[in-house]
């Protein structure tokens, strides 16, 4: 269980480096004054740590 747990976790914080690096090129390529990706980070950001909480807690069985 726990190494699915953490497999999944990995694979999340991996999709979103990818994903926001990917859209931050874009954000820099076509609309350099306007950082909207931030916006992105920020929303999928505040999930990433939810679940990465979420993830502590149970491995310490908190």
């Amino acid at each position: 269980m726990e190494n699915s747990a953490k497999h999944q976790l990995i694979m999340s914080w991996t999709r979103f480096v990818v994903v926001c690096g990917f859209l931050a090129a874009i954000n820099a390529i076509y609309t350099p004054h306007r950082l909207w990706c931030l916006w992105i980070v920020a929303g999928w950001g505040m999930g990433q740590i939810l679940q990465s909480v979420d993830y502590w807690l149970k491995v310490k069985n908190i």
